[in-house]
């Protein structure tokens, strides 16, 4: 009895090892692009051997057959229930991520979205992801990068086991410099174009995908009681060696063969920063209110005060991280704008280059002044016209500079390229042509020029974060875009990125974001007959308080507080309304594919009280964070 036993089992063994056999030949054919899989009668092995083993260090290349595409469209999903086979539509946005479907949509011109083919796989849910204007496919044990414009393919080598992939193209030529993996959808690693681990399936999320030479690897602590604390990493692409850098935001700064490292203790890397060499040694130990890299390598930084506020002064640092030169002390250094610097000179809003020379006076500078250094920087495409259905309360106004130094109204179907520096006057009532100016100098024309609109934003600073369960590609359109006025990454159509649980984000480009920011033209009215007064001095225990009390995590909290705290300590005492979801909701309506299981949309009001005011308390309910999470926060200031 026994012996039968053997044998019958050695029988399945054999069946099993022919069908995977037969399985890994079919893994192995390459799909021809747009067109359906050709139906062959299977080929007879002659013997049955196991599938394959490839070496680690070895290349993979196939050759590729081209097929014709198909003229027109197919109306209906083609999906076989015994093999599997699917037909996908493929879509490119304007910024070149590419989407799939299983139908066709016809809804372009909404979406932003542009219908380019259909691709056939061999399995109903395969894995996509979209880098560098190409579709990134997973099934079967094999990954491949495909071309919709050539409709050929690169075969992709990964350990055995892998379940996500993301290929990483050098920014430049886009060839691939090698692939992020994960064996569990948790931890990732770095890989080399040839498969091999580079480094340990430890990080929970690697970003920075602009630079060729460095990426940054994120681990939790799990320790600590903050969920969001990391410790961050440089990996090095070519050899995958790992140097602890212990900062939760850091960017690569890198031009050529100069590389820095700018570092801060959140994730907005914009201001109080510090600047590492690529030896991680600081330039100076004091930190920089802003820093950005010069087109020769040089480092172009403002030193941030006792107080964090800007220094009257601007400083040059070489390639090597040595002090180069010290500017003249002006009545303030406001911002950086690409190479070029925006300083108070005199009380006048004037525009300098690094070499400390005045290169444009724009405006009368006052304290009742402020600039929106966040939105200010050079725009090297120019500006695309406001919507004309805004109301003309929040349309821009164009103006340019005649040779009498005046500001005069002129026609343009695309603001020119150039440093742009949004201005806000608090002494200016809002209006038609209010309180914001946008001052505009294009350096290879010469021309100077003028935006000039009631508000700026209204809805300041919306930040939205998104928590699905797994690695999704997600879609996200506002029901009236027209009121949109500044927005990064750029909207065109929508926003397209590829989100992780962890929340972290990446376009097509694949560049990294942890949240889309916006600004919107105008505001829900509030009139302050229920809400909060709060002292100046006990905001920061305020904000933490309620938000908790909502349902933000500490990190989200964090963010919205570095942001309003300085503007509720500088009011003596303050008026505050939590607009909710339900409102924000009314006024612009978030669409996002997929839906949220939940959503949270807060905007904090903020009106100045001349001393304590008794007012009847809000009542915050409390939101339940539930399957895929969105979260928003932003705010208006009330005059």
């Amino acid at each position: 009895m026994k012996k039968i036993m053997v044998l019958w089992l050695a029988m399945l063994m054999l069946a099993g090892l022919a069908g995977f056999a037969g399985c890994t030949a079919d893994t192995d054919t390459e799909t021809g692009g747009t067109a359906a899989i050709q139906e062959t009668e299977p080929e007879t092995a002659e013997t049955e051997t196991e599938a394959p083993v490839i070496p680690e260090d070895a290349e993979v290349r196939e050759e590729t057959e081209t097929v014709e595409p198909e003229a027109q469209a197919p109306e209906t999903t083609d999906i076989s229930a015994e093999t599997g086979e699917t037909t996908w539509y493929l879509y490119r946005y304007q910024n070149g991520y590419i989407t799939t479907e299983t139908e066709l949509l016809e809804d372009p011109a909404y979406t932003g979205r542009k219908y380019i083919g259909t691709y056939t796989t061999r399995t109903a849910e395969p894995q996509f992801d979209s880098v560098g204007g190409k579709l990134v496919i997973g099934e079967l044990g094999q990954w491949i990068v495909y071309d919709p414009e050539t409709e050929t393919s690169e075969p992709v080598t990964v350990p055995e086991g892998v379940q996500t992939v993301y290929i990483r193209l050098h920014p430049e030529t886009g060839e691939m410099l090698g692939s992020i993996i994960s064996l569990d959808g948790t931890g990732y690693a770095w890989c080399s174009p040839k498969g091999v681990p580079l480094t340990e399936y430890r990080f929970t999320g690697i970003g920075q995908y602009d630079s060729d030479k460095y990426l940054i690897g994120s681990e939790d602590i799990p320790e600590t009681a903050d969920e969001y604390d990391y410790r961050n990493w440089i990996i090095d692409t070519q050899t995958g060696e790992c140097r602890e850098i212990g900062w939760n935001g850091v960017e690569v700064l890198e031009k050529g063969d100069v590389t820095f490292f700018k570092c801060n203790d959140w994730y907005d890397t914009s201001s109080n920063v510090i600047i590492l060499r690529e030896d991680l040694t600081p330039i100076r130990e004091e930190r920089f209110f802003e820093a950005e890299l010069l087109p020769d390598g040089r480092l172009l930084g403002i030193p941030m005060t006792e107080d964090n506020a800007s220094a009257d002064y601007f400083e040059i640092y070489d390639s090597r991280g040595s002090l180069q030169f010290t500017s003249r002390e002006y009545d303030s250094v406001i911002c950086l704008a690409g190479e070029y610097i925006a300083v108070n000179n005199g009380g006048r809003l004037c525009l300098a280059d690094a070499g400390d020379n005045l290169l444009v006076d724009f405006a009368p500078w006052t304290e009742d002044m402020f600039m929106h250094f966040m939105l200010s920087g050079y725009v090297a495409d120019g500006k695309d016209l406001q919507h004309e259905s805004v109301e003309d309360p929040y349309r821009y106004h164009y103006y340019e500079r005649n040779e009498a130094g005046e500001y005069v109204s002129a026609e343009t179907d695309r603001y020119p390229a150039g440093v742009y520096l949004l201005t806000e006057d608090n002494a200016v009532d809002n209006g038609v042509t209010g309180r914001a100016r946008e001052y505009f100098w294009n350096p290879e024309t010469g021309l100077v020029g003028m935006l000039a609109f009631g508000e700026v934003g209204g809805y300041a600073k919306p930040v939205l974060y998104l928590y699905p369960a797994e690695k999704t590609d997600v879609t996200v359109t506002f029901s009236r875009p027209e009121l949109l006025t500044t927005v990064y990454p750029a909207y065109r159509g929508g926003w397209q990125v590829t989100v992780l649980p962890d929340g972290t984000m990446t376009d097509a480009r694949g560049r990294e974001y942890y949240a889309l920011y916006w600004e919107e033209s105008g505001y829900v009215p509030v009139d302050f007959s229920t809400g909060f007064c709060v002292a100046g001095e006990d905001a920061a225990a305020f904000l933490e308080e309620k938000l908790d009390a909502l349902g933000l995590s500490n990190r989200e909290a964090n963010e919205m507080i570095m942001y309003w705290l300085p503007i509720l300590e500088k009011n003596a005492y303050s008026l505050v309304y939590f607009e909710l979801t339900q409102s924000r909701e009314a006024y612009n309506r978030l669409q996002i594919s997929p839906m949220p299981d939940s959503l949270l949309r807060i905007a904090l009001h903020i009106k100045a009280a001349d001393g304590p005011a008794a007012i009847r308390e809000q009542r915050l309910p409390r939101w339940e964070r539930e399957g895929f999470a969105a979260v928003e926060w932003g705010g208006v200031i009330h005059e």
